[in-house]
């Protein structure tokens, strides 16, 4: 079985499976393609998950420039251990944290970061939690 680091067995689909990383490469000239022939209402949901997908990966740009480095984009994250819980159990918590600012802000209007920044990293940490078990654990059977 797979352990986070923290002792504890992580569940779900990597466990058990003993993988090498992950070494994706990314081709720069890659263009999503555009959707295509999709009836509204279905279409503005569709460009609007587009739009705020393509806004997320631009500031978790920015944002990794301040966290990390090229080489090493989890950085930040993987220092999680040295407060005594796994890199994914760490990055639980900060799912965790923005679940609970946004359980705040459906009652209260936001002072500093809006409900919709609170959502925006919350699906980010998600997708980085994500990919960081696809490098360590390798891709679910």
């Amino acid at each position: 079985m797979a352990d986070g680091g923290d002792g504890n067995v992580l569940a779900g689909p990597w466990s058990g499976q003993a993988h090498e990383p992950v070494n994706y490469e990314v081709d720069p000239n890659y263009v999503v393609p555009e959707i295509v022939k999709i009836e509204p209402p279905a279409h503005v949901f569709l460009n609007r998950l587009q739009a705020r997908s393509d806004a997320n990966v631009q500031l978790a740009i920015r944002k990794n420039a301040d966290y990390a480095n090229p080489d090493r984009p989890f950085a930040n994250f993987e220092a999680a251990p040295l407060v005594g819980v796994s890199v994914a159990r760490g990055m639980l918590v900060r799912m965790q944290d923005k679940l609970q600012r946004i359980s705040n802000l459906l009652d209260r209007p936001a002072c500093n970061e809006s409900i919709q920044d609170s959502c925006d990293d919350l699906s980010m940490y998600a997708l980085i939690l994500g990919i960081w078990l696809e490098q360590h654990y390798g891709k679910p059977a």
